[in-house]
């Protein structure tokens, strides 16, 4: 098992708005590390900070991402 951690600094856009701002940490596990797929990372980023502010994926844009 390969364990790579990451923490992540976003913003939240709307009508090409800024609304928010905000951080999260992402534990990524794979068995192989042949398996890593950064496209994974951020979809997966994206999709916790949509989900903790109610929004759509898409509209959330990374600003810093940084593995620990």
């Amino acid at each position: 098992m390969h364990r790579y951690c990451y923490f992540v600094d976003y913003e939240i856009f709307m009508g090409e708005r800024f609304r928010m701002w905000g951080q999260t940490t992402l534990d990524y596990r794979i068995d192989d590390p042949a398996d890593f797929d950064p496209a994974q990372v951020l979809t997966l980023i994206r999709e916790r900070a949509a989900r903790t502010h109610g929004v759509g994926c898409t509209d959330v844009r990374v600003r810093v991402l940084h593995r620990l």
